[in-house]
């Protein structure tokens, strides 16, 4: 194209648009967007033109095709020139959104678990809509696209929460807004307990079953629950959620349900019914069961069999009786009244004997031995009551601090525990040193059970009695809080040490302690309860005297007699056992051993006995001579005498707090009279040296009494007359 022709068209286009031009003035077009097909006509291109702007540029133009503003020079008139603007004009770039987060119009804290309302906003400059958002809760709950939503946060911690905003061509917001939530620590509540079933107090017959249902709440959901029922004394404690239970004695029971959250936090206020149980003449008595033998806890070795003879009596007379023996996993349980067991097993085996009439009905508290079978050569160990170091009287609601120790001659350790603390309701204990709260008057006899890693456990438990009295009335002092007051008169019998509680007038005098133990104004051998021997022997039960050699040395003309597991510090005293001659004494040592040895005997006894405590034992001397005890035939010695007990009869079941008679009869084959007598009740009650006491047991339990008949020479029956009474609740 000539540049005359392009001058033309300049012309054309000019009038179109009614613009007027001046030689050499430039030339002001319209606004690209909306004259493109003037420009495009004015270019002979065809219209409308939807194509690229580029394609308009005319050839000798020296604009490239990317500049939005260009100046094409005419050849004529002389340099004369016309400016074209916004002929292509640019394309603006996209600008980013901006978002903000108008609620919480600050950083927050809360509490664990709680809702936070977030609401977001957002604008962009070139109304890309519609926008997006993306709210990041830094960890502390799930993340969102929802412009404005709610959210728990029940993770404790500090969180960064974020939102950023994307226009519709997807360009985010390169400055996200923020926030700090930090969540704390809710406190644990407690839960809430409810008894749902029954719904109000009820009263029952004796015999009576009632079924309890609970539930509970936590306020914090701090999940599972755990129920605990207390019955009062009524019936034994469950941990079910919904027990039924039986009420068998007569009275009013408070029946309390607590329940406690997963992380220990117990109801403070446990949820209550009243149970009243009314006795009913035609409610059927639970039989009573009773192990006639063996007669007292037995030691064997693995291997050797053990005769059990079992009786029961029913007050109903719902007879016939069953017979169930649990041998406590050392053998095979037995349903037979009177089975013989073999003990293959080394261990400490509880065998229990529960009787049930012919209407189902069971002993309620089953009659008890402890078989402990011992490993080949595995002796069993010994136990100490460190503390209390005496027996103690206390207030009721008192609790007493108890300690043990035991060693084993063989160092099967480690040592297993176990405390038994005389009835009253209290569970045994496995702990070394327990302390134990006495909620009930009456006299407990604590014992302590050690038993080695073999399973053999020590012969004679030892005891400690810890009497429980009711308060005082009020204005009586009792500075050593032992239930007794200096004052006498309405403060009943007077303490004559009240700043010691192991003495008192509930006490037992410790005889050669030179002490008044028991306040009567009788110290030591002048207080009758003694009669002349320690008193306390007499009431709780003396580890056996053990004789581990009896050996005469022909060639050093030497007796040899020693033992072990024996109070440190008590006498031993080594006699002929065919003539009661008392051959030396010699001082338990600290370790529990004791050892004779003799020279230049003018007889060589055929049979030595040793008494340490209260306590003998004989064995023949290995090696003696034919001569031994003055000829091959030793003349008799001093013959030990035999007691009965004629009454009550063996099982006998009383109620508590009520008067006892006890009979006691001996015979002596010497005539080596009069004969003295001691009772031990198990610690049911204080013992007694009178021939036919009366007693009254103040706490429920299984108690075995037993009376051992000293003739006029001090030599007592081996084998004491015992029996098994059994004390019931009085309501």
């Amino acid at each position: 194209m000539n540049p005359q022709r392009i001058r033309n068209l300049l012309a054309k286009t000019a009038t179109a648009v009614g613009l007027l031009v001046v030689a050499g003035a430039a030339l002001a077009f319209p606004n690209y967007g909306t004259t493109t097909n003037s420009y495009c006509t004015a270019f002979n291109q065809t219209a409308p033109y939807t194509g690229d702007c580029t394609l308009c540029h005319v050839a000798g133009n020296t604009a490239t095709r990317k500049d939005p503003q260009w100046t094409w020079y005419q050849t004529t008139p002389k340099g004369a020139s016309t400016q074209m603007q916004n002929f292509c004009p640019p394309t603006a770039a996209n600008q980013a959104p901006n978002g903000s987060i108008t609620t919480p119009a600050a950083n927050v804290t809360v509490t664990q678990g709680a809702t936070v309302a977030f609401v977001g906003s957002g604008t962009d400059p070139d109304n890309n809509l519609p926008l997006t958002y993306s709210w990041n809760f830094g960890g502390g709950a799930a993340n969102s696209t929802q412009q404005n939503p709610s959210v728990a946060f029940n993770t404790v911690g500090t969180f960064t929460v974020s939102l950023t905003v994307t226009d519709a061509k997807g360009l985010a917001d390169p400055t996200p807004a923020t926030r700090t939530v930090t969540v704390t620590a809710a406190a644990n509540q407690a839960p809430n307990g409810t008894i749902t079933t029954p719904a109000a107090n009820v009263t029952v017959t004796q015999g009576t079953t009632v079924a309890f249902a609970g539930s509970g709440t936590d306020p914090d959901n701090n999940t599972p629950l755990t129920y605990s029922w207390n019955f009062g004394g009524g019936a034994t404690n469950s941990t079910q959620q919904n027990p039924s239970i039986v009420f068998g004695t007569p009275g009013t029971f408070t029946v309390s349900l607590t329940v406690a959250d997963a992380r220990g936090l117990a109801d403070p206020t446990p949820a209550t019914r009243a149970i009243t149980v009314t006795p009913s003449t035609t409610a059927n008595q639970p039989p009573a069961g009773t192990i006639t033998q063996p007669a007292s806890d037995v030691v064997i070795n693995i291997g050797q069999s053990v005769s059990f003879v079992g009786s029961g009596t029913d007050p109903d007379n719902n007879t016939p009786l069953t017979y169930a023996w649990n041998f406590g996993g050392g053998a095979a349980n037995s349903t037979v009244q009177s089975p013989t067991v073999v003990f293959a097993t080394a261990g400490t085996f509880a065998v229990s004997l529960t009787v049930t009439d012919a209407k189902g009905l069971a002993d309620a508290t089953p009659a008890t031995r402890t078989v402990t079978v011992l490993a080949p050569n595995n002796q069993p160990p010994t136990a100490s009551i460190t503390a209390p170091a005496s027996d103690v009287s206390i207030l009721k609601g008192a609790s007493v601090a108890f300690a043990g120790s035991g060693s084993d001659p063989d160092g099967n350790t480690p040592l297993s525990y176990r405390w038994s603390f005389g009835g009253g309701g209290l569970p045994d204990s496995t702990l070394q040193n327990p302390t134990v709260r006495f909620d009930s008057v009456g006299t407990y006899s604590v014992t302590l059970t050690v038993t080695d890693s073999a399973g053999a456990s020590n012969v004679a438990p030892p005891v400690r009695i810890v009497t429980v009295r009711e308060p005082l009335p009020t204005g009586c002092r009792d500075n050593d809080k032992d239930g007794f007051s200096p004052d006498g008169g309405v403060c009943g019998p007077v303490d004559c040490n009240d700043n010691n509680a192991s003495i008192n007038p509930g006490m037992v005098e410790r005889c050669g302690d030179g002490i008044d133990n028991d306040c009567n104004g009788k110290i030591d051998s002048a207080d009758p309860a003694c009669n002349g021997t320690d008193c306390l022997a007499a009431l709780t039960q003396r580890p056996p005297v053990v004789i581990d050699k009896a050996r005469w040395d022909a060639g050093d003309r030497e007796l040899d007699v020693e033992g072990s597991k024996a109070p440190p510090g008590s006498a031993a005293n080594l006699f002929d056992a065919n003539s009661g001659a008392l051959l030396a004494s010699v001082a338990v040592r600290s370790d529990g051993r004791w050892e004779f040895e003799l020279e230049r005997l003018a007889t060589v006894p055929c049979k030595v006995r040793v008494d340490i405590a209260g306590q003998s034992a004989e064995a023949v001397v290995s090696g003696a001579p034919a001569t031994c005890g003055g000829g091959g035939n030793p003349p008799p010695g001093n013959l030990a005498p035999e007691g009965r007990i004629t009454a009550p009869a063996d099982g006998v079941r009383v109620r508590r707090g009520r008067a006892v008679q006890f009979s006691g009869s001996g015979s002596d084959p010497d005539g080596n009279l009069p004969l003295t007598y001691a009772w031990d009740f198990g610690g049911g009650a204080p013992a007694s040296t009178a021939q036919n006491p009366s007693v009254t047991f103040r706490s429920a339990g299984t108690y075995v009494v037993r009376l051992t008949v000293r003739d006029a020479k001090g030599l007592a029956d081996p084998t004491p007359a015992q029996i098994t009474v059994r004390v019931v609740r009085d309501d």
